[in-house]
């Protein structure tokens, strides 16, 4: 298998693409040999020196290397040169050559990968990676998997809809889609996607990870234990999609309800220090951790009588049935897979008027009436990666025959 990402890991975040990870850790137990691919756009030095000017730094650490290996797996990496007048280009190209991103991540794979030795390709994310596989194919007859994990159906081809019909392309060609929710399948097909070659595998857990502790020690090893309080957190990227500039208005609610409530907001990203001045304003009492490693996170979760999650979108939250692996009930919005994750693990609070006045009283609702924990563990079981992987390898041993 030839395996094109856009989620990878680098040296200086080996957690990217975690989700790619574990699942080659379990596919490298089959007998199924693999390549795994990532796209690195080299900055020049000049285009590194304009974006810090224009306060917009990133991490360069994986330039200049070929490779990176993670727990066993091995990430190669597709290195395209991009200067000053590259970057601007691909500003307006999206609009002037639709095809432009995907052509030269295609003239880069040709040139630089043996791809007569791949029996199929499996591209995770719809484009620019698929679309590099739908063009594999029409040279080298090969066939290919796409996996849709969200933004490239339920975001992409509305922001940029001089993309749709290149999306529908590569989802149409494809020997087999796999959509991580039934939700994320309907979005696709309201784009005017047949739906036909459509398969749903929902990423998977690391069940091994995410375990049952006692919640008075967690609270205690984690400095924030407190007799008699209630604790309600959020874990994840502290960005818009996540409906995190709510949670001021949110948590405030629930104070009024049960006031002996503290929040935890484990995780970090650009609205950080906006929500963090409404807490303040609003004279909340909220516990910041900042990004934490991934070994740490079933900690915080075990800490925690109810996880949120009021995403405004989502393809599949890994993060539902890791908080219900701990035996953590979970209040979500309707927004994509969120309702097929939560289950009858925790309460959905549909869009619409009052939404953060419902949202509170749902979290109120988990306080006072908690699901048993150990149920939740078990149904969270069902999605241990051992399952995922074994439905994927279904999907590619029934391509090949």
């Amino acid at each position: 298998m030839l395996l094109l990402t856009n989620y990878y890991p680098i040296p200086a975040n080996h957690v990217g693409g975690i989700f790619i990870t574990k699942r080659l850790e379990k596919i490298s137990q089959y007998d199924i040999d693999f390549d795994a691919f990532g796209v690195v756009y080299d900055r020049s030095t000049l285009l590194k020196l304009v974006c810090k000017i224009l306060n917009k730094p990133r991490s360069d650490s994986s330039e200049n290397i070929d490779f990176i290996e993670i727990g066993g797996v091995k990430y190669n990496y597709i290195h395209i040169p991009i200067g000053v007048l590259q970057s601007f280009f691909a500003l307006i190209s999206a609009r002037v050559s639709p095809l432009r991103s995907a052509t030269v991540l295609t003239e880069h794979l040709f040139r630089e990968v043996d791809l007569q030795k791949y029996d199929f390709v499996h591209a995770h994310c719809v484009y620019p990676e698929g679309y590099a596989a739908f063009l594999t194919k029409k040279m080298y007859d090969l066939p290919y998997v796409l996996t849709a994990h969200g933004s490239d159906i339920h975001t992409l081809p509305y922001a940029h809809p001089e993309l749709k019909p290149i999306i529908l392309e590569t989802l149409q060609s494809a020997d087999k889609v796999i959509f991580v929710s039934n939700a994320l399948l309907k979005n696709a097909m309201e784009l005017g996607y047949s739906g036909v070659n459509a398969v749903v595998i929902p990423n998977g857990v690391d069940i091994s990870s995410f375990s049952i502790l006692d919640k008075t020690e967690t609270r205690k090893s984690n400095g924030i234990y407190e007799p008699g309080m209630y604790y309600v957190g959020f874990v994840g990227n502290l960005v818009e999609v996540k409906r995190v500039d709510k949670l001021p208005e949110i948590f405030l609610n629930i104070k009024k309800e049960i006031p002996n409530v503290k929040f935890l907001l484990v995780g970090d990203g650009n609205l950080r220090d906006a929500i963090q001045e409404d807490f303040v304003t609003n004279n909340v009492d909220a516990i910041f951790t900042g990004w934490v490693s991934p070994e740490l996170v079933p900690s915080w979760m075990n800490c925690m009588d109810c996880l949120v999650l009021p995403s405004r979108n989502e393809g599949w939250p890994n993060v539902v049935l890791e908080a219900q692996a701990c035996g953590v009930p979970v209040v979500g919005s309707d927004a994509g897979g969120i309702p097929e994750a939560v289950g009858e693990g925790g309460l959905i609070v549909e869009e619409g008027a009052d939404f953060e006045e419902r949202f509170a009283k749902a979290v109120c609702t988990v306080l006072r009436v908690p699901p048993n924990p150990e149920k939740l563990r078990k149904r969270s079981l069902e999605y241990d990666w051992v399952n995922t992987v074994q439905k994927e390898v279904g999907v590619y041993r029934s391509l090949l025959r």
